[in-house]
This record gives C-alpha cells, structure tokens and sequence, in this order.
C-alpha cells in the first residue's frame, strides 16, 4: 500500500492521458511489496515529453499498457525489498520483459515480470504455485530519456 500527500486518487490510465494530473511528492511505502516506476514517452499538444509514475500492484502495469501504445514504454523499472517483510536495503533491477502468465491450479491471470538477467517477479500472492506463460506483452524497447 502506498500513502501519499495528494488524497486525490488517479487512476493509472489517467496518467497516460490528463495532462494536468497531480504528482506525489512523497510516497510511503507500507508493505515489502514489488513496486514498478514505468517511463513513457508521450505527446500533449505537440509537446514530446517523458512521463513516469510508481506504481504499486502488477494490475496497474496491465492496466498502462492498455492505455498507452507499448511501443511509447521506453523503459519499465521494478523496486524490491532484500527479503520478504524485511525491513532491509531495496534493490532496482530493470525489466526487459512482461509475460501475461496463467497459474496452472487456480487458473488465475498474471503478470510476469522478466529483468536483465532472467530473474521473473510475480504477484508474491501465487509465488508457489506453477504457471504457464501465455504471451509476451511487452518486449524490450532501447529508448533514451
């Protein structure tokens, strides 16, 4: 969960698309969880311009990707806690690939998160259980800021 200084609440998409969407300035992150900080590039008005958000559930990735044209992702960044529940250093690695995955017991739709050295993030939810890579959502894109 994410606290913030704005109790205005945006959905994902609207950030694609509002340009006048406020901007946390702080963030406080409550649980150990996967966080994502996605770059896009959009243009509003003729302006070219760079936008990024943090995101803190795998659904809101999915729910971007949607919105915008994947070619627009330059860059998909995830922040990690060192160990689960652990109050220890964070680490960033970058994502090079989203697989939308299924898990093989509960059928339950996903995403797969695929860094530059092959490591997967899941949804700690289904950690245990197998899954099956459906197809490759998003692939990697060499975009400068």
């Amino acid at each position: 969960m994410l606290s913030t200084r704005i109790s205005n609440k945006h959905r994902v998409a609207s950030l694609a698309v509002e340009p006048d969407s406020q901007v946390w300035r702080m963030v406080e992150i409550e649980l150990a969880q996967l966080l994502f900080f996605p770059t896009w590039h959009a243009t509003e008005d003729s302006v070219s311009m760079y936008r990024r958000a943090l995101l803190s559930d795998w659904s809101d990735v999915q729910a971007l990707l949607d919105a915008i044209d994947k070619d627009a992702l330059c860059r998909l960044q995830c922040l990690y806690p060192s160990k689960p529940g652990a109050n220890g250093p964070w680490g960033m690695c970058t994502i090079k690939k989203v697989w939308r995955a299924v898990g093989e017991e509960t059928e339950a739709e996903m995403m797969v998160f695929e860094d530059e050295e092959g490591k997967r993030y899941q949804d700690t939810t289904f950690s245990d259980e197998r899954l099956t890579l459906k197809e490759q959502v998003w692939p990697p894109l060499d975009c400068a800021p």
